[in-house]
C-alpha cells in the first residue's frame, strides 16, 4: 500500500561505481529541499567492489543488493522497491540542482490528482525551461527524440508502473525504460514535459562496456518499428528521428568514440560501419556526413599529438 506521505521515489540503480556513487549520494542527501516526501532507494546489482560500505554511509538511503547481477532487470527492480505518488529512476552518475526537487515536487502535487504522463527533462534541443504537452506518440517523440531512451527522463505514476504488463520484454535491448514511456504514453494518452535545468552530473572516468553504436541504432530503432507498422507513430515521424538520431547523435559521437576508445571510452565498436551502411545506406544525409566525420577524427588525433607537446612548452 503507497505511503501518501511520499510523493517521491528517487530510484538508482547501480554497479561498482562505488566511489562516483558516494558523490551522488552526498549531493542527493545533503540537499536542503529532500524532505520526509522522498524517499532514496539504491538497488545495488551484486557489486563487487565497496559499494554496500558506501551506501551505509547515508542512513536517509534504503539499500538493496541483488544475489547476482541481473543487469537491466535492475531498473525495474530498484523501481519495484519504491512507495511514493511518482517513482523516478536516476542515473548513479546524477544528482539535482538547486531548486530542482523543490520545482519537482510541486509539479507532482500539481498533477497528482489527473495523473498525465509527467516528465522532467534537462534542457535539450529547442526546448529550454519550459512545458511541453502532447496528445499522441508522434508529438511524444518529436518533443523527447533520443532522450526518451536516457534513464534520468524515466519517470511514471507508481500505480500505473504497477499496472504495466511484462515489464522487462525489452530489458535485453538494454532499453526497458523507452518500452516503458512508449507503452504508458499510448495507454494514457496526454502527458506533459518539463525542461529545465533540473540535473548535475558526476564525472567517470571512462565510460563503455557495450557497443553503444548497435544499442541506439538497433535496438533504440527496433522498439519504435511495432508502433510504426500499427500506425500509432507516423512514418514521417519516425523517419525524422531516424533521422535525428544520426546528425544529433551518432554523427557526434563517432569521431571521439574511435579516437579516444581507450582513454574516455571502453565502448565496443565492432561491426560500426556495416551497421551505419544496413540502417542509412540510403539516406543522403549519411554519405554528406562522412567527410565531416574523418576530418575530426584526424582532427582529435592531431589536438591528441601536439597536447603533450605543448604542455611541456
Amino acid at each position: 500500500m503507497t505511503n501518501n506521505r511520499i510523493l517521491l521515489s528517487i530510484c538508482i540503480p547501480t554497479y561498482n561505481r562505488a566511489s562516483t556513487l558516494e558523490q551522488t549520494l552526498r549531493n542527493i542527501t545533503e540537499n536542503p529541499e529532500i524532505d520526509d516526501r522522498v524517499e532514496i532507494i539504491v538497488s545495488d546489482n551484486a557489486s563487487t567492489d565497496h559499494t554496500r560500505q558506501v551506501v551505509t554511509q547515508f542512513p536517509k538511503v534504503k539499500y538493496y543488493c541483488n544475489d547476482e547481477n541481473i543487469k537491466d532487470l535492475n531498473f525495474s527492480k530498484v523501481l519495484s522497491y519504491a512507495s511514493g505518488e511518482y517513482i523516478k529512476l536516476t542515473n548513479d552518475t546524477t544528482f539535482y540542482k538547486p531548486q530542482a526537487i523543490t520545482t519537482i515536487l510541486g509539479l507532482i502535487e500539481k498533477h497528482k490528482e489527473t495523473k498525465p504522463i509527467l516528465y522532467f527533462c534537462q534542457n535539450a534541443f529547442n526546448y529550454r525551461n519550459c512545458e511541453k504537452w502532447c496528445e499522441s506518440l508522434d508529438q511524444f517523440l518529436n518533443i523527447l527524440s533520443v532522450n526518451i531512451t536516457w534513464t534520468n527522463i524515466f519517470g511514471i505514476w507508481r500505480e500505473q508502473f504497477i499496472e504495466l504488463e511484462d515489464k522487462n520484454r525489452m530489458a535485453a535491448l538494454q532499453f526497458a525504460q523507452v518500452d516503458w514511456n512508449l507503452r504508458n504514453f499510448e495507454h494514457i494518452g496526454k502527458g506533459v514535459i518539463y525542461f529545465s535545468d533540473f540535473l548535475g552530473f558526476t564525472p567517470l572516468t571512462k565510460k563503455g562496456g557495450y557497443n553503444v553504436i548497435r544499442v541506439f541504432v538497433e535496438n533504440y530503432l527496433s522498439i519504435l518499428y511495432p508502433y510504426v507498422e500499427s500506425g500509432k507513430i507516423s512514418v514521417s515521424a519516425f523517419e525524422l528521428e531516424k533521422k535525428r538520431l544520426y546528425q544529433v547523435n551518432i554523427q557526434q559521437w563517432l569521431p571521439n568514440l574511435y579516437v579516444n576508445k581507450k582513454v574516455q571510452f571502453d565502448f565496443d565498436m565492432s561491426g560500426v560501419w556495416s551497421l551505419l551502411l544496413h540502417t542509412y545506406g540510403k539516406k543522403k544525409y549519411f554519405w554528406i556526413s562522412l567527410p565531416e566525420i574523418f576530418f575530426y577524427i584526424i582532427f582529435i588525433k592531431f589536438k591528441n599529438l601536439v597536447r603533450p607537446i605543448i604542455k611541456k612548452l
